[in-house]
C-alpha cells in the first residue's frame, strides 16, 4: 500500500501537503519495533543531522493511514506545533496516533522538553 507523508500548509485553509510517497505492506504495526524499521528504512531518520517530530496517523486496528511531519529543527532543538499536528491528523482520519522523533546528537536518553511535550 502506498502511504504518504504529509506536511501542513494554509492555502488559505489548512490542507495537507504531500512530501513524498512510501510503499509499504498493508498490515497492522503490532509492534513498536516494525514502526521503527519503517522510519529507518523509509525517513532515514536515525541518519538525520537535525531533530525531526513526526506523527503516524492509524486507524483503530493500526492500520498506518499517514505520516505528518510536525516539525524540523537544528540538531539540539526543534518547536513543535501542536495545532498543525491535531490538523494533519483530523485530515487522515486519525482514529489513533503515535508521536516520534529523532535525537541527532544519538543520546537516546530523553530530555526535559522530550517529556514536556
Amino acid at each position: 500500500m502506498n502511504l504518504g507523508v504529509y506536511t501542513i500548509i494554509n492555502d488559505p485553509l489548512p490542507k495537507l501537503f504531500k512530501i513524498k510517497t512510501i510503499n509499504v505492506e498493508e498490515k497492522q504495526f503490532e509492534y513498536t519495533d516494525s514502526i521503527v524499521e519503517l522510519l529507518k528504512d523509509e525517513l532515514k531518520v536515525d541518519k538525520m543531522d537535525s531533530e525531526f517530530v513526526y506523527a503516524l496517523s492509524l486507524t483503530y486496528g493500526l492500520v498506518p493511514r499517514g505520516i505528518l511531519l510536525v516539525s524540523m529543527g537544528n540538531n539540539e532543538t526543534h518547536i513543535a506545533n501542536m495545532r498543525g499536528l491535531g490538523i494533519g491528523l483530523l485530515l487522515t482520519g486519525a482514529e489513533q496516533f503515535m508521536v516520534f522523533h529523532n535525537h541527532p546528537g544519538k543520546n537516546k536518553r530523553p530530555s526535559e522538553a522530550d517529556y514536556e511535550m
